[in-house]
């Protein structure tokens, strides 16, 4: 080789391995805890150490003996760049066969062992030429010496593309199938490259050592997307995190239940119902043809699916948010069940009374009156925050309609604003001071759910978070496919009867504490103090609670605190209220009621404290 050959070959081997050091520092440094990302950095290590060693073989002199070191260098980097090849293909196409990563291992001590065994019986030369040295074994035949490690290579690979075909069918498997073969093709090109050039030509150039830096490459951009398949809990934390007081499930794409949050837990407890590791339509019953669109490669983020908790025979509305993966095909779903626990349809609102003594001779007449506590002739809700500065919207071009919904809401001492039509509705949600708006589903002009949308479509996080309930004059099973067109919370059916207005009540007036864009909300100075006032009153409605036996309204108190509470970013307050939380599922409401004595001495200090005005 000449010398403008020879630099031209150090210059190339050279800017490899730049770009393979580039590779190494560009790493992620927070993925080497992973096991794939380790092994490309063993490949990175022993490829650096052997494109280093070729560049210094090529300009030290040929008499030098350090060329014979690097050359043994090369070997056992050699060895080591195609064993860590194998590894990277074995954790990409999940692999469980054992034998190959043995060939792995047995690759290396291959290397080691063929090396000793000619120093040995030292039987090896060095053939020195103008491209470099070629180290010639004695004891060891020259075609096994050098193809053994190859042939075991391309057996390994050759068989894990085999079975992960076999065994993979899902698009985004057979796409990660495609980019692995095309992973092995530059090494098959350089090993021919160099095969030429030995035989035909009889120069020694590294073009498959060199052309390996390409499947490594492939093989790492193809590590990540798979490990972006893998639905690991680290990966949900900000979505499972302990102040989401709204049950979540994440599921997989056959819908099976891989992970949930402390909601969902409690809610374990509580029913003693495991719901991690089964079906979703195995813990709540879903209409079939809602479950195929929950299924479609065409299902949309904001999906609203109406269910069915068979265990207390109670219905939900969840909202499935969708991942999607390389392929566009649903990776796994995200399911909310949106400020709500799956307990039992008591309403806060629902005097013991009228729960306890209705029964079959009730007139229909009757059923329709609001519930009132008898005893004493006023509303329970006078002694519950719940209903404090509490604003409705109803909604219907009819207006006698609108006389009598609004009829039904006189118990509750709420305020309720009345919309003649989808249009006057969509003017009076300009301003953002509603609590929860009630749409009659069948209007003429503007019908509900164009309605709805156009609410929805109106923009800020107020928009998107305030409860939209449908008031139904048909069984909700024949329109269901067009409630799915909109991001609805709820709906009722006529008649309206007390006791489905009070669940319909009790299960959303709560959310209003996650609104954060009312109009009447003061500064900044002052929300605080609300809040800080407000979780004081419902420490104090939680404690009446507990001491009059009505334990059903605990929870949705418990999580109407804890919404303030992670408002006010107080992490002491919140994990207090999981606290809470716990007491409340295990049923220990005497040290509940101690505990929420010491919250409330804990607000105060915090309301007297200097933080106060410093988070203001």
């Amino acid at each position: 080789m000449t010398i403008s050959g020879r630099i031209i070959v150090v210059l190339i081997l050279f800017a490899v391995l730049l770009y393979s050091l580039s590779e190494v520092l560009s790493e992620d440094r927070k993925s080497v805890r992973d096991e794939g990302a380790r092994k490309f950095l063993i490949f990175s290590r022993a490829y650096i150490t052997g494109i280093a060693s070729y560049i210094v073989i090529y300009l030290i002199k040929d008499t030098s003996i350090l060329r014979y070191i690097l050359q043994i260098v090369i070997w056992f980097a050699y060895c080591s760049v195609l064993a860590a090849t194998i590894v990277q293909f074995y954790i990409v196409l999940r692999s469980d066969k054992r034998w190959i990563r043995s060939c792995t291992s047995a690759m290396c001590y291959y290397a080691i062992g063929a090396v000793l065994v000619e120093l040995f019986f030292n039987r090896f030369t060095f053939i020195s030429n103008e491209t470099g040295i070629d180290f010639i074994p004695g004891v060891i035949p020259l075609p096994v010496f050098f193809f053994v490690p190859i042939s075991v290579y391309y057996l390994c690979i050759c068989y894990m593309l085999w079975e992960y075909r076999k065994t993979h069918n899902k698009p985004r498997e057979k796409y990660l199938f495609k980019l692995a073969v095309i992973a092995i093709m530059p090494s098959l090109i350089g090993l021919l490259a160099e095969s030429v050039c030995h035989t035909v030509f009889h120069v020694s150039y590294p073009v498959f050592f060199i052309l390996m830096i390409i499947p490594y490459k492939l093989m790492n951009d193809i590590h990540k997307k798979s490990r972006s398949f893998q639905l690991l809990e680290e990966d949900f934390e900000g979505i499972l995190s302990a102040d989401k007081t709204d049950v979540i499930f994440i599921c997989d794409d056959e819908q099976t239940i891989l992970y949930q949050n402390n909601a969902a837990r409690i809610n374990t407890q509580r029913f003693k119902d495991e719901y991690i590791g089964r079906k979703l339509t195995d813990v709540f019953t879903i209409d079939r043809d809602v479950e195929r669109a929950m299924r479609s490669k065409e299902a949309r983020n904001g999906l609203m699916v109406p269910a069915l908790y068979p265990l207390t025979e109670n219905r939900l509305v969840m909202s499935v948010e969708y991942i999607y993966d390389c392929v566009d095909e649903i990776l796994c779903s995200i399911i909310t069940i949106p400020n709500y626990d799956v307990t039992n349809d008591a309403g806060i609102f629902l005097d013991k009374d009228t729960t306890a003594g209705s029964n079959d001779n009730d007139s229909k007449e009757d059923s329709m009156i609001p519930a009132v506590n008898e005893d004493s002739n006023v509303s329970i809700t006078e002694n519950l925050s719940i209903a404090d500065n509490c604003n409705i919207l109803l909604v219907d071009d009819d207006v006698n309609r609108l006389g009598m919904y609004e009829s039904f809401f006189k118990p509750y001492e709420i305020t309720v604003d009345r919309a003649i039509g989808g249009r006057n509705a969509i003017n009076k949600m300009l301003e953002p001071c509603y609590d929860a708006v009630f749409i009659f589903y069948n209007m003429d002009k503007l019908n509900g759910i164009e309605t709805a949308k156009r609410i929805r479509g109106i923009g800020s996080d107020y928009y998107s978070d305030v409860p939209i309930i449908f008031i139904l004059d048909c069984a909700v099973g024949s329109i269901y496919k067009d409630l799915l067109d909109v991001s609805f919370n709820d709906f009722i059916e006529m008649p309206i009867s007390a006791r489905k207005l009070n669940t319909i009540m009790t299960r959303w007036l709560w959310r209003r504490y996650a609104i954060t864009e009312r109009a009447d909300y003061d500064p900044v100075v002052l929300r605080i103090e609300r809040y800080l006032d407000n979780i004081e009153k419902l420490c104090n409605d939680c404690i009446n609670a507990c001491r009059s036996g009505q334990t059903e309204l605990v929870p949705f108190m418990l999580k109407g605190m804890k919404r303030l509470c992670s408002k006010l970013e107080d992490k002491s307050l919140t994990g207090a209220c999981d606290v809470l939380i716990e007491y409340d599922s295990k049923g220990e409401y005497d040290t509940l009621i101690n505990s929420l004595d010491g919250l409330k001495d804990k607000i105060n200090r915090l309301r007297d404290s200097e933080d106060l005005s410093i988070k203001s």
